[in-house]
Order: C-alpha cells, then sequence, then structure tokens
C-alpha cells in the first residue's frame, strides 16, 4: 500500500500597529497537512493572536492594564504605551512605548520580525540587543536604511542567533524584551509635524510540517519581502 504525501505550506502572519491610531493588518494563515497512514489524518498548523492584554514580562496570567485600556493589537503588545494620553511631539520629549511579539496558544513555534516606519521623522530609539546573557533582537544584515534609523530586525537568543519563540497549548508566548523601550523626539529638530510611527512584525513558522527541516531562510526572505514593500 503506498503512503501518501501531502505538500506543507508555511505559516504566514503580518501585522501592524499603529502608534498614534492603532490598527491591525492580519495576512492569510496558510495551512499545512501531514498524513502516513491509510486514514490519512490531518493536522492544521497555526499561529494565533495572544491571550488579551497581559504583561510578558511580569506574568503571563495577570492582566497588565488595570484602568481597561487596550494596549494590544494583533500579536503586538505595548504594556506601557497608553493610548489615551496626549503625545505632543516636542524636541527632546520622551515617549513609552515597548512593543513586544507574541503567539497565540497552539501556535507553531515561529521566528519573529520587527520594525519600525517614522513617517514624522524625528523619533529615535535604541534596540534592545542581545548581550550575552538576555535575549534580544538583532539586525537583519544589509536593511537598515539610509538615515540609520530603521532596520529588519529579528528575535534571536543571548548569543544572537535566531530564536523561535515556542507555541504552547494553553497559553501565549510573548518575546522577553520589547523591540526598544521608548521613542524621543530628536532634540535637533527644527521642523515637526504629526505623524504616525509604525510598528510591524512577521510571523513564519520554524520548521517544516515534519517538525525537522529549518525554515529560517523561508522566514528572512518573507520577512524581507514584507519589509521593502
Amino acid at each position: 500500500m503506498n503512503k501518501k504525501k501531502t505538500s506543507k505550506k508555511s505559516l504566514l502572519l503580518v501585522l501592524l500597529a499603529l502608534v498614534l491610531t492603532v490598527g491591525t493588518i492580519m495576512g492569510t494563515i496558510a495551512w499545512l497537512t501531514a498524513t502516513d497512514s491509510v486514514t490519512n489524518s490531518f493536522t492544521a498548523g497555526n499561529i494565533t493572536n495572544p491571550y488579551e492584554p497581559n504583561d510578558p514580562t511580569i506574568d503571563p496570567e495577570d492582566p497588565g492594564n488595570s484602568d481597561g485600556t487596550d494596549q494590544l493589537d494583533g500579536n503586538l503588545y505595548e504594556p506601557k504605551w497608553d493610548p489615551t494620553a496626549e503625545h505632543k511631539m516636542l524636541p527632546g520629549a520622551t515617549f513609552d512605548k515597548d512593543p513586544f511579539v507574541g503567539i497565540g496558544p497552539k501556535s507553531e513555534d515561529s521566528y519573529v520580525f520587527a520594525w519600525a516606519n517614522d513617517a514624522t521623522k524625528v523619533l529615535e530609539y535604541t534596540v534592545n540587543a542581545p548581550d550575552g546573557t538576555n535575549c534580544g533582537w538583532v539586525e537583519v544584515s544589509g536593511t537598515s536604511a539610509a538615515d540609520g534609523k530603521s532596520a529588519l530586525y529579528v528575535w534571536c537568543d543571548a548569543s544572537g542567533a535566531p530564536l523561535a519563540l515556542v507555541g504552547k497549548d494553553n497559553d501565549s508566548t510573548w518575546t522577553t524584551e520589547p523591540l526598544f523601550d521608548a521613542v524621543t523626539v530628536d532634540t535637533d529638530a527644527t521642523t515637526i509635524e504629526a505623524g504616525d510611527m509604525v510598528v510591524f512584525c512577521y510571523i513564519h513558522q520554524s520548521t517544516s510540517g515534519d517538525g525537522v527541516t529549518d525554515l529560517y531562510a523561508e522566514a528572512e526572505t518573507g520577512a524581507l519581502a514584507e519589509y521593502n514593500k
């Protein structure tokens, strides 16, 4: 009896969060199937949104917003960002903004990428990089913008190697560090106009359907395609 093999497709999720106007864009979540028996059992892969707001750095079961504000948007979470506050653009002004990336329960293990697009052109930030002890974000080679203020980053272990978020059956999984902790208006800015800073994340399953083949190359290619749009 011949065994049938089905094709394996990658999962993709692209999300969008705005600083001043919050919104979400979701790409199609593809599905994968696998069978190795006459019954042709199928299992669907998945990447889901995390649970409703909780602080990934404190207690994943404890809501992070006692005032009821919603700082979770798709798979991006900014526990320090206050969507109800006025964020007035003045030279030297600093705003708490800390975008974490996460995947929901029963998600596939996933590589995650993030980047920021600043329409105001005057916001500066420091990316949380690995330091030999803590995980962090590493720039994907060759993606730094001409002005040096933006690039594509991938979540990495303490040594700087890409690290997949591991999906859990009954809980969300988050990066342990945000892309950055705050944004500051350039002190040398002479002309300031209101605008949005957009933080994107791209999520891609980390292995093939058999759990053996690493898909980082495919994940990076997909992230680059989104980053370069």
